[in-house]
């Protein structure tokens, strides 16, 4: 009985441990489908490199100096990675481009210019996006960020805001704990998606800053004298997020 039980133990654990070795295998992530021809284009604008995965034939263009290279490489492919090297009259270029990653590089040493022999310098092409990368010397322009005809920064505990309006710098400010208000007219700035407001009068200042792609936006509003209703006083606010403000005093939900 001994011996039996002895052996079943023994074939419990080389089972366990075969379940074990099975889990701690991991499946190694798929490889994406090598495309034909792989288009390196520079982030900056700066060239654009594309070769045949199959011939290894190629072409570069460096866009600051108008210089072609073209011919036949070597292509090496080692899982996700792709090698391209080449070496032509004047200049040897290497590639290397990540299919996992969509990300690539080319750098070309050039040691002739116009036949003539030159001290050689390295051109480096980079580009972290493979998948929209095309064989030009233009740069993707970003989509234009489209600007409101009024923004609305509001404070989250009672409401009080200040209403702008882009087109013309008119703004309103209602301050809720009290219920005064002030309007006047500012000027408006732009500086890729910021959007800057001020006003400097002897009474009062204003100056806003608005991200008009995060949503996000800051104000700092002080009065130094009476102004109406309104007495001195400063108001900061702080806006994660003003696309669901509304000019209305209250605690935003």
């Amino acid at each position: 009985m001994r011996k039996a039980s002895l052996m079943f133990l023994v074939i419990a654990l080389l089972a366990s441990v075969s379940v074990s070795a099975q889990k701690k295998k991991r499946t190694p992530a798929p490889i994406p489908p090598a495309p034909q021809m792989i288009v390196i284009q520079d982030e900056l604008g700066e060239g654009f490199m594309v070769f045949d995965l199959s011939t290894g034939a190629y072409k570069c263009k460096l866009c600051e100096y108008d210089y072609s290279y073209s011919g036949v490489g070597s292509v090496k492919i080692d899982g996700c990675t792709i090698i391209f090297g080449a070496v032509g009259d004047g200049y040897s270029m290497t590639a290397f481009a990540s299919l996992c990653e969509q990300k690539a590089k080319c750098a070309i040493l050039i040691t002739k210019e116009n036949g003539v022999e030159i001290e050689p310098y390295e051109e480096v092409l980079s580009d972290p996006d493979l998948s929209d990368s095309k064989a030009t010397c233009e740069v993707s322009e970003p989509a234009p960020i489209d600007v409101p005809s009024e923004v609305i920064l509001q404070n989250d505990v009672d409401g009080s805001f200040l209403l702008i309006v882009t087109g013309t710098g008119e703004f309103k400010f209602v301050h809720c704990e009290d219920n005064t208000a002030m309007s006047g007219m500012g000027k408006v700035t732009r500086s890729g998606p910021w959007l800057n407001f001020e006003v400097i009068a002897p009474e009062y200042r204003v100056l806003a800053s608005v991200n008009l792609e995060a949503k996000t936006s800051k104000a700092i509003i002080d009065v130094f004298a009476p102004i109406g209703e309104m007495g001195p006083m400063q108001e900061i606010i702080s806006d994660s997020n003003f696309a669901d403000n509304v000019p209305v005093c209250g605690a935003k939900l």
